[in-house]
Order: C-alpha cells, then structure tokens, then sequence
C-alpha cells in the first residue's frame, strides 16, 4: 500500500526546470550539407579512381606514345564503311577525304623517319588481329606510289593473306610457292599501277610480265608480292633460309621501299623472325579495340625484337584528320 501510494503522488523532485530551445535541435541543414559535399567528394574520388584502375581504354594518342615509348608517326582517323564500299583503297577512291589526307601525312613521317638506304626493308606489326593492319598497309605501299616511289609489297602473313583481296588481283602464287621452290620470283610479282586520283588500274595474274604489256615496265610504281597458297607450315617458311634469300632479292632491285605485312605478334611467333629481315618497324595500335595492358605486353615484347621500331601508327583515331581536313576543305 505504501509503494502504491508512493505512486500515485509521485516521490520525485525538480532539479532544473525544462525549457524550449531557441533552435530545433532537428534538422540542422549547415551541418547536413557540410557533411553532405564531403561524403560526395569522397565518394568520387573514390568512383573516379576505381574507374581508372578498372577502364583500361586508351583515351588519346599521347597516351599510347607512353605506354608504347614511342613517338606516333601517323594517325588515322576512322573509316566509314560507305567509303570502303566505294574500294579499300581510300587514297585513291577518296583522295580528298580525311583519311586519305592522314595516310599522305603518314608516308612523310616515314619518309623523314626513313632517310637512308638502312631504312628501305621495313614491317607494320600489330599486337592481335583485325585491327586493320593490312588496309593501312595496302593504303600507305600506294599512296608511296603515288609520289612517285617505287614500292613492293610483300604479305608475309601467311596464315590469313589480305593483300590479294584488298588489291583484287589473284593469289596463286606468292610468297609460299617462291619460298617452297615451285616459282620463281620474277614469276609471282605483280603490279598494281595507279593512274589518277580516282581510278586504279591492276595487272598481274601470277604470270611473267610481258614485253607488250604497258601495266609492266619502267612506269610501273606499286608491285605486289601476295601470300601464295597457306602453306601447312607458316612460321617455319618466314624463319627458312629460301625466305630470307627472298627478302634479300628483293632488297637488291631497284625498289625504294620494301614494305612486308606481318600476322599479329601476339597471336604467333612470326613476326619475331620477320624482324630478323628488316630495318625498321612500324607498329599499329587500334584505338578502340586495344586496351592498356595489352600495350604494355607488347612493348615488353617488340624491346626484344632487333630491328629499330621506327615510330607508332593509330588507327579508328576519333581526333585525327579534323585539322588537316578544315583546312583542305576551306581551299575550295
């Protein structure tokens, strides 16, 4: 009863009187937004860092000269495909357009990069497949035709050819068939003779050129030397004794520039003998299809090839060709 009644009356005492705050004590929105910006900055710092480590696309072609430690020689922006429709040889079917442009800005590089007869031999490597190596390749060997030099080109990629389509000539002899022993050289040379700007006339069917035929002869700038049949035994051929008497013979004709089209050094070995026959190398980096690490694996691969890397070429560059194409334009 006595703590019931204790209860009820209450057996308390005031100590301080309650009495209302001049502010909320909730919300309080400077503090809230001070830690707000904080958490935020933090957070994308944080983000953006995270994103760095883990995007490993290449954002520019100074970039690519870093990772690679090399100086970019040519840059060349992308391809619509309604221009390759019109023929691979944009150079040519689109004289004026920006890639064409890029390539003729390409071929001073290297005819600056390549004074001398020590720089004559020279191969385009790229690290994987399908970066566009050989259109390039077919683009730069004829707009060097162009300009009035005399060029070969030889496809050593004898496990998947592209010269031959790029150029629409036939690919029954070549390289292989010269190596193996079953042609001779002067047998499986054709040329390719670029008459204007706007057209191109091919010749060569695999045959020896004959006196009468007017697409051989003195005029004739631009020859080709396709793959021949796929051997079953591609990277032994390009490392044979026979292929490296080829490369000589070629050497020692009359040709200013001996260009050679390689496979993807990071697929098979072959490019690592091929280095063994040339005196420079070109190396082609697809902006959007090579990734950070893999540039990083094929400096530390092509620092152990002993030819010169002569500089980098990129390729489906977004920023190249704006400059020179304004200026090519505002002309007209």
């Amino acid at each position: 009863l006595e703590i019931l009644a204790a209860t009820v009356t209450g057996n308390f005492e005031i100590a301080i009187p309650a009495s209302p705050p001049n502010a909320p004590y909730e919300p309080q929105p400077i503090r809230s937004a001070v830690m707000g910006v904080a958490g935020g900055l933090v957070l994308g710092v944080a983000y953006a860092l995270l994103r760095e480590k883990f995007d490993t696309r290449l954002r520019s072609y100074r970039e690519v000269a870093d990772l690679m430690g090399l100086a970019v020689v040519g840059r060349i922006p992308i391809i619509p495909a309604q221009s390759l429709q019109r023929g691979p040889l944009v150079v040519v079917t689109e004289a004026e357009g920006r890639a064409a442009e890029a390539l003729r800005a390409l071929r001073g590089n290297i005819e600056f990069v390549s004074l001398g007869a020590e720089h004559r031999i020279l191969m385009m490597v790229s690290a994987q497949k399908g970066e566009g190596k050989s259109l390039v390749m077919a683009n730069l060997a004829t707009t060097l035709a162009l300009s009035g030099k005399k060029v070969v080109l030889v496809d050593a990629d004898l496990r998947r050819p592209k010269v031959h389509t790029l150029f629409n000539v036939r690919n029954a002899k070549g390289v292989s068939s010269v190596v193996a022993g079953i042609t001779r050289l002067e047998d499986s040379l054709q040329s390719v003779t670029p008459l204007t700007p706007t057209r191109v006339r091919t010749g060569g069917d695999g045959n020896r050129p004959g006196a009468t035929d007017t697409n051989y002869g003195p005029e004739s700038r631009l020859w080709l030397l396709t793959s021949g049949p796929i051997p079953p035994n591609p990277g032994e051929m390009v490392a044979s004794r026979p292929f490296e008497e080829l490369v000589s013979t070629l050497a020692g004709m009359s040709f200013d520039y001996v260009l050679i089209d390689s496979p993807a050094f990071m697929s098979v070995g072959d490019a690592t003998a091929l280095a063994r026959y040339v005196d420079g190398i070109l190396v082609l980096v697809n902006m959007e299809k090579a990734r950070r690490p893999l540039l990083e694996e094929a400096r530390d691969f092509l620092d152990l090839l002993p030819a010169q890397r002569l500089g980098v070429i990129t390729v489906a560059d977004r920023g190249a060709g704006h400059e020179h194409y304004h200026y090519y334009t505002a002309r007209e």
